[in-house]
Order: C-alpha cells, then structure tokens, then sequence
C-alpha cells in the first residue's frame, strides 16, 4: 500500500512539473503575470511537499526491510538446534505429560489475535463501496424550459375539447367551446448541498474520495429533484406530476383492497395514452 502511495504521489509530481513547463512556456519572451506567479509558487509548494512525503515513504520502507531482516536473523539464530537441549519444549512437554510423567493441571493463559494490542495486521481496500438507490425516471421524460431569470413561469392549459355533433340540414349548428383551466404556475428552486472535508483526509486518503464526492453529491440531487418533481406540492416546492393526475378506475369495494386481473386491465384503459 505505502509503495503504491509513493508511486502515485510520483505521478502527481510528475502532473505538476507539467502544469509549471505549461505555464512557463506560454510565457516565453514576457515577464510572468501576477497569476502565472501565484501559480507557480502554488506548484513548486507542492511539489516541495510531494517530494519530502515521497522521501518518508521510502525511508519508512527501507526501515520496514531492515527490521524485516533483523527479526529474520533473530529467528534464525534462536531456532533449536537438532541435538540440543530445548528447556522450554522439554518444561511443556512436562507438563503436558509427553514425557511419560504424569500431567499436571497447571493455569494456561493463551495470547491470541483477539487480545488488545495483539501484532496482527489488517488489510485496507483502495474501493469505495457505494450503496445503491432506486431513482424514478422524471429528469429523462421531462420537457426542460428555461427561463431568463428565476421568476414564476404560466403554463396556459385545457380541461376539455369542442364537442361536435352531427348537425341536419337547414339546423343551427351548436356552439361548443374548449374549456380552459386555471393557470399552472411553475416555479424555480435551487438545490444544494455542502461537503466539508479537512485537508489532512484529502492528503492521506488511499480511495478516489473527490470522485465520490462528485457521484455523491449528483446522486443526492437528482433523487431530491426526482422525488419533487414526481410528488411536489407545489408550495415552496415545484409541482409534482401526480398533483394534476386524474383518479383511473378503481376496484369495487367488495374486493377490500384485493384488485383483480380485471381491475388492471380497466385501469390501463381508462387513462389516455402519453
């Protein structure tokens, strides 16, 4: 894990000298700006502190093999030599009875991995394992308008059609006008949300943290905004589809709300087709 934090802080030197040969080229034969500037003290400061926490890794990694080596020859040399008295075998042979002698019931306390403190490692996957959420379809299906500001917007709508009849010869033809609703106002929200994190996490994290945050943060709008564009009441909030949806068929009480194959199919055709 350390060795492939060093090589991706590496990667992240590399990116930054870079940016620096970006900017000093396009400054070529003029003074730098005032911003050009900022910017590179910004990136020679990290690429100051990419290389002293470079250099830490790989010193922490070489301490890591000389200790490796250490306790490897520590081991080699403390190993039981065949022919030579073992005192600690013989004392637990002893006391297990192994010897011939009889065992001796003796307080036993066993060190395991479940101790406090215990020298076990564990192991860290560089993954993010991100929960999944059931999103409707309004963002996909809806007709965007945009408007020039953020104030209310009119939709003019109809209620019903004329109604045309079949008229005799020589007969006043009736007068039928469509019928036309009240206004729908539509409204304009904004929707946000903020994320603290401290620098320190973002320096030492070992997950793409920033690319999650980005999934986080589209995820946790677009079900708000799924969520009120489907069941909105249109009080300082928009206004849900389903507030001017129409009652279809519905079962006849004696089903108790237990629908029938029958209730389906009337449902299906008792709304027009979008």
């Amino acid at each position: 894990m350390s060795l492939a934090l060093a090589q991706r802080l590496t990667e992240q030197r590399v990116n930054a000298r870079e940016q620096a040969k970006a900017i000093i080229d396009n400054a070529e034969g003029r003074d730098f700006t005032a911003e050009e500037t900022s910017s590179l003290n910004k990136i020679d400061a990290e690429l100051d502190t990419l290389e002293t926490r470079v250099k830490d890794i790989i010193d922490s990694e070489q301490r890591a093999r000389e200790l490796d080596d250490k306790l490897a020859g520590y081991r080699a040399s403390s190993a039981p030599t065949p022919g030579k008295r073992d005192e600690a075998t013989e004392l637990r042979a002893w006391l297990s009875g192994k010897t011939g002698a009889k065992s001796f019931d003796v307080e036993r306390r066993d060190i395991t991995k479940g101790s406090t403190g215990a020298p076990v490692p564990t192991s860290f996957y560089d993954q993010m394992v991100v929960h999944m959420v059931h999103v409707g379809p309004m963002l996909e299906l809806a007709t965007v308008i945009n408007t020039t500001g953020g104030e209310n917007l009119q939709i003019p709508r109809t209620t019903a059609f004329s109604t045309t009849a079949i008229i005799a010869e020589g007969t006043a033809i009736t007068e039928s006008d469509p019928t036309f609703g009240a206004f729908v106002t539509l409204g304009a929200f904004k929707y946000s949300h903020i994320v603290q994190i401290s620098r320190e996490m973002v320096e030492d994290e070992a997950v793409n943290l920033i690319g999650f945050m980005a999934e986080n943060t589209g995820v946790s709008i677009g079900v708000r905004v799924n969520t009120d564009l489907t069941v909105g009441t249109g009080s300082s909030q928009p206004r849900g589809l389903a507030l001017d949806t129409t009652l279809g068929v519905t079962g006849a009480a004696a089903v108790a709300g237990v629908f029938t194959a029958d209730n389906l199919i009337d449902l299906v055709y008792s709304v027009n087709q979008s």
